[in-house]
């Protein structure tokens, strides 16, 4: 090996080592290079750039590369250190057998929450899709995570995103003949979909997995940016995962005594995203979050397209039957249900019992 060679070697590593020092330093977020790694790497350092706009705490992003050809041959993204741990990775440190969050930080951690996802919804944009970068501003275009859109209606939303997803998820199906959760997920807001002048910003992977914390759980950063995209209002109501709390397919009475118990936590979570939104209402920015969205059709129609890319057979015909029994059931009695359901874990923990459901609509 010639001697310039071996040096232009050593310098490279040098270099190399000491950003990667760095990097590991500053919590610099990582992936594999190439499909479908990269376009989510850009979408977050757009969205990262968007900070300006909010009062959310967001880590400032120095450099990131999303190339084959960046220096330590892979996608990286250079931040501020934040000082601190994730959520899930704290809450692990306690041991009393719940989901989620700790319950003596259980309420205060849900109302930060709270308060970042009714200020995301309050940053209105013209069209649905992904967030670019346009010079010094930021518009609407194509889904970072299927790379469809932007649309100009929710209606266009509604009826193509299933089919998106479902073609990112397998590129190699017959895209005419999608799966049937696909398909109910499409037909199921024809009739409802209501149009909008405007449409607010969801993080679609908020959670304790993405948001770091002190130890009294007070929320100091929200990291991984991706995905992000503008959305109807219904789709902003979405109970974020890993906090112990969910919104169960509606129509069947569930088995496991659990369900009940995170449906109530989810009407918890919803009224404080309620009380949150009604108390920063103002005359420009309206509240757009509330109780009632959380049980939309909207809200579980997001909720059945994620649950359909955890690929399971028994999770995906849930809620297919979940679709079903919306399509001939009124908004009062998906409501009704939830109410059932969370009642009943309320009633058996105040008598220390595991919880009997009774929605009233039968098995």
């Amino acid at each position: 090996m010639a001697p310039d060679a071996r040096w232009n070697e050593e310098a490279e590593t040098a270099r190399l080592q000491s950003q990667v020092a760095a990097m590991s330093y500053l919590r610099y977020v990582i992936s594999p290079v190439g499909p479908p790694y990269a376009e989510p790497l850009r979408s977050n350092s757009r969205t990262v750039g968007h900070r300006e706009h909010s009062s959310i705490p967001i880590p400032a992003v120095h450099t990131y590369a999303s190339r084959k050809d960046s220096v330590i041959g892979m996608s990286y993204m250079l931040m501020d250190y934040v000082d601190g741990e994730t959520a899930d990775t704290l809450s692990e440190q306690f041991s009393d057998g719940y989901e989620g969050i700790p319950p003596p930080f259980a309420e205060h951690f849900m109302r930060q929450m709270a308060k970042i996802m009714v200020e995301l919804a309050s940053l209105r944009f013209p069209k649905i899709g992904g967030l670019v970068k346009d010079g010094a501003s930021v518009r609407v275009g194509p889904m970072s995570e299927t790379g469809a859109g932007p649309y100009d209606s929710p209606l266009d939303f509604y009826r193509d995103h299933p089919l998106a997803v479902a073609r990112c998820l397998d590129p190699d199906q017959d895209i005419s003949r999608p799966h049937p959760l696909v398909e109910a997920c499409r037909q199921l807001m024809v009739s409802t979909a209501a149009s909008q002048p405007d449409y607010g910003l969801m993080f679609a992977d908020l959670g304790p997995n993405n948001v770091i914390v002190d130890r009294a759980f007070n929320i100091k950063a929200v990291i991984d940016w991706d995905p992000v995209f503008t959305a109807p209002d219904p789709v902003l109501h979405r109970v974020p995962f890993l906090m112990g709390m969910a919104c169960p397919p509606p129509g069947k009475e569930p088995s496991h005594p659990d369900v009940p118990v995170r449906a109530r936590m989810a009407r918890q979570f919803s009224l404080i995203v309620h009380q949150v939104a009604h108390d920063s209402r103002t005359r420009e920015h309206p509240a757009r979050l509330n109780v009632a969205g959380f049980h939309s059709r909207g809200a579980l129609w997001a909720c059945a397209l994620t649950y359909y890319q955890f690929r399971q057979d028994f999770v995906r015909d849930w809620w297919l039957q979940a679709l079903s029994w919306l399509s001939c059931h009124s908004d009062e009695d998906v409501h009704r249900w939830y109410d059932a359901l969370a009642d009943s874990a309320s009633m058996a923990r105040s008598r220390g019992t595991p919880p009997v459901v009774h929605t009233g609509f039968g098995r």
